[in-house]
């Protein structure tokens, strides 16, 4: 139930994000987790993370929510997603470190087996993810917004890895034109506009979910190919 995690993330081009993370401790999941999965408390003593994991092997994702949730917004996915072999981690937000619960995930993963990983973030998450590329060691293979939140001081081309954004055209909550700012100016591909108002994970449960399930698994194939 318990996963025991070595949180070493170091690398000489930019801060061992790993530093100073304390022994998790273990933690039940919120029934919504699906069974099977794996649950503790992360990050630092003044700033822990809920980190939930599932699945086995030795590419992983790792699945940040919007806002408004926590890792409940990405169960189902996180089952679809195990199933095609991937394991998974997600997170609660940790408000007083955002970057936190980016590290604490990226950790489990690691200390899991994990050799290589994409993030995936959901509004926040998905600015959380870009900021957070920039810095991890190892540095994950991918990233994917979806429905990105703006962040001032986040641009994009720090991180030069695989990138795919995906917005709706009417999205209520961000427009349109903060998403597509995370993404890179110069690389058309790496932006996807559809029509619509979904936000978010809302892009993986309505009329285009079909479609970004399947751009998102043909990103994901693309990154662990080599």
């Amino acid at each position: 139930m318990v996963a025991c995690v070595v949180v070493v993330l170091g690398g000489c081009a930019a801060p061992d994000l790993g530093e100073g993370l304390a022994d998790p401790r273990p933690l039940e999941a919120d029934p919504c987790w699906p069974d099977g999965g794996r649950a503790f408390v992360g990050g630092t003593e003044a700033a822990p993370v809920d980190v939930v994991m599932l699945g086995e092997g030795t590419d992983g994702l790792l699945l940040l929510p919007g806002s408004g949730g926590n890792y409940c917004q990405w169960a189902e996915q996180a089952q679809r997603l195990v199933e095609q072999g991937y394991m998974v981690a997600s997170v609660s937000w940790q408000w007083a470190d955002t970057l936190m619960s980016v590290r604490a995930g990226a950790a489990a993963l690691q200390d899991a087996g994990v050799k290589r990983y994409v993030i995936i973030g959901s509004s926040l998450g998905g600015a959380q993810a870009v900021i957070a590329a920039r810095e991890l060691r190892p540095e994950p293979v991918g990233v994917i917004g979806l429905s990105p939140s703006y962040v001032p001081d986040v641009a994009a081309d720090d991180y030069d890895g695989p990138l795919l954004v995906i917005a709706s055209t009417h999205d209520p909550t961000f427009s349109i034109k903060t998403s597509r700012a995370v993404a890179r100016a110069g690389e058309p591909d790496t932006f996807v506009e559809l029509s619509g108002t979904a936000h978010g994970l809302q892009l993986l449960r309505g009329e285009h979910r079909a479609d970004v399930e399947h751009m998102v698994d043909e990103f994901l194939a693309d990154a662990f190919s080599d």
